[in-house]
């Protein structure tokens, strides 16, 4: 499947992570309905992905939604369709790549706690404004990738 993204979304993302959506869940329920899922189906795939996935401050929520969403535009449907898997793992890692020079890295560790303390919480983080900045970059560049494809 090309890019359904047909118009500009990332404000509309940045505004689902103001009212309170994590940072994968405001990527995948922004841009996952472009590719067919419902607003429920893409908040329960991206629940779990918060915190760097589960918590563990690994990689940052907006960046594995992104992912996803880039899955979702060019991925395969078959096992045997190698192109569209290798596609896939390309844009993914061009993401990656683009998303840690822009941003310092991937890793909510890092993303998120740069300039608060290791045990912040949710609110404090919120308060920072730091998840917005990071769902406006994974969403613009997400959206710059699929203009590609």
């Amino acid at each position: 499947m090309l890019s359904a993204v047909t118009r500009p979304l990332s404000k509309q993302a940045v505004r689902n992570g103001l009212a309170g959506y994590s940072c994968s869940e405001a990527i995948l329920v922004t841009y996952g309905p472009e590719f067919g899922l419902t607003r429920e189906t893409a908040m329960r795939m991206a629940s779990g992905l918060a915190g760097g996935i589960g918590h563990s401050k690994g990689i940052c929520g907006a960046v594995s939604a992104a992912c996803l969403v880039l899955g979702l535009a060019v991925g395969p449907s078959q096992p045997d369709e190698v192109f569209a898997r290798q596609q896939s793992i390309l844009l993914c890692s061009e993401f990656l790549e683009q998303f840690a020079h822009i941003n310092g890295s991937v890793l909510c560790s890092k993303l998120c706690f740069k300039s608060l303390p290791v045990d912040a919480d949710a609110t404090t983080i919120r308060k920072s404004g730091i998840p917005e900045q990071l769902i406006r970059n994974a969403a613009e560049l997400t959206e710059s990738l699929l203009a590609t494809v």
